[in-house]
């Protein structure tokens, strides 16, 4: 039995959190199937590497569209002074 890569996943996950080094998965299907999987360490790492990388890239998204959004805000309350100041001189 070949085990898919969302299975995988799965179950690295599940070691990783219980600190597991070897679990049995089991599958049925028309007949009932069984594989030892032991803990894959790197592809750990290689997870929480990519998971942190996408957290700091979201929170600099966050950080920018803060400023963005500021900066709009900005925008808008001078095209409104400028506005009421255009009033006055026509």
């Amino acid at each position: 039995m070949k085990l898919g890569n969302k299975y995988f996943a799965q179950i690295q996950w599940q070691m990783f959190l219980r600190n597991v080094q070897k679990r049995l998965f089991c599958m049925t299907k028309h007949d009932f199937e069984s594989i030892w999987i032991d803990y894959d360490e790197i592809y750990i790492k290689k997870f929480n590497m990519l998971y942190l990388s996408f957290d700091t890239l979201s929170e600099h998204i966050n950080i920018h569209f803060f400023l963005l959004q500021h900066m709009i805000d900005v925008l808008e309350s001078s095209i409104r002074h400028n506005s009421t100041a255009i009033r006055k001189l026509l």
